[in-house]
């Protein structure tokens, strides 16, 4: 089985991600968040490396929440900070400036992103 990789769902658009290639997410990424000027041009990357797909926080002064979408793991990755996330989904959600980004809708946030690896690295298909 070959692995399809990992994808960004935001705003309802799907920005596969593939070995070999970094996905940005920031005002200026692959991923193109918004034209806020609190956040940086290039935030995070996603990138597969030594056989692990990594999600690091590429920025300098924000920091980033990432949790399973169970609720069963939560941890906020500074700058600098990288993390192999374990996870078939993970959530994304972070402020810059007055904006939240979030992967939950209400009237004062608004969608982002869901990333998540399909299929799942570990797991082959039966038969």
């Amino acid at each position: 089985m070959v692995d399809a990789g990992v994808k960004v769902l935001f705003c309802g658009e799907e920005f596969p991600a593939a070995a070999g290639r970094a996905l940005t997410i920031g005002r200026s990424g692959d991923v193109e968040i918004d034209d806020n000027p609190y956040l940086h041009r290039s935030f995070l990357v996603i990138v597969e490396e030594g056989g692990l797909w990594w999600l690091s926080n590429v920025g300098s002064t924000l920091t980033v929440t990432v949790a399973d979408d169970k609720g069963l793991f939560h941890a906020w990755l500074s700058p600098g900070a990288r993390i192999p996330p374990a996870f078939n989904r993970v959530l994304v959600w972070f402020t810059a400036g007055p904006t939240t980004t979030t992967s939950r809708s209400s009237s004062t946030t608004r969608p982002l992103n869901r990333w998540h690896r399909t299929p799942p690295r570990w797991t082959t298909p039966a038969g």
